[in-house]
C-alpha cells in the first residue's frame, strides 16, 4: 500500500526502484545475445583447413579453402584460388553443381577455380586442392577470390589464407 501511494504522488517507491536494475540486466542479456549470435570478425574470413593432416616438405596431401559465406547476402557462384610457387601436382576436388578448372603457367597450375555452383550467404563450404607440398619449408599464403555476381570478396593483405609447410 505504501508503493502504491508512492507511485500516485509521483514518487519512485518500490516497484520502480526495482525496474532499474531489472532494465539493465535486459539490456546486458539482449547485448550478449546479440554478440554471441552475430558472425565474429575472424569468422568472417576464408581460411585453410587441413583436416589432421601435416604439411611437410616435398610430401603429398590435399587443404582444403573455406569460403564461410557470401556477400552481403548474395550466394557464392565462383571461388578462385592464387597458388604459390612451389606447389606443384595441383588438382581441384570434384563438387557437385561446380565446375573446377586450373590455369596454368607452362606446366605449373598457378590457379585454381570453381564456377557454376551457388553457396547461400547462410552456408559454407570447403574447396579441396590435392597438392603436392614445395621443397622448402616456410610460410606460403593463398590469395582466394569469391565472386557473387557482380559483388566480391578477395582475401589477401593481412587477411591472406596462410599454410605453414614444415620440414
Amino acid at each position: 500500500w505504501i508503493a502504491r501511494e508512492h507511485r500516485l504522488a509521483g514518487e519512485p517507491g518500490l516497484d520502480a526502484d526495482l525496474r532499474q536494475p531489472m532494465l539493465a540486466r535486459r539490456l546486458r542479456a539482449a547485448l550478449t545475445a546479440l554478440l554471441m549470435f552475430s558472425p565474429s570478425i575472424a569468422s568472417a574470413h576464408a581460411s585453410l583447413q587441413l583436416y589432421g593432416e601435416k604439411a611437410t616438405v616435398d610430401g603429398y596431401g590435399v587443404l582444403f579453402v573455406r569460403i564461410p559465406h557470401g556477400c552481403s547476402g548474395l550466394p557464392t557462384d565462383t571461388v578462385v584460388v592464387s597458388i604459390p610457387t612451389g606447389f606443384a601436382s595441383v588438382r581441384p576436388q570434384y563438387l557437385g553443381g561446380w565446375t573446377a578448372s586450373s590455369v596454368k603457367s607452362g606446366t605449373t597450375v598457378t590457379e585454381v577455380r570453381w564456377t557454376g555452383g551457388s553457396l547461400a550467404d547462410s552456408q559454407f563450404a570447403d574447396f579441396g586442392i590435392s597438392v603436392k607440398y614445395p621443397s622448402t619449408a616456410g610460410k606460403y599464403g593463398f590469395k582466394v577470390v569469391q565472386y557473387c555476381g557482380t559483388a566480391s570478396v578477395v582475401w589477401d593483405g593481412k587477411d591472406l589464407p596462410t599454410l605453414t609447410v614444415r620440414s
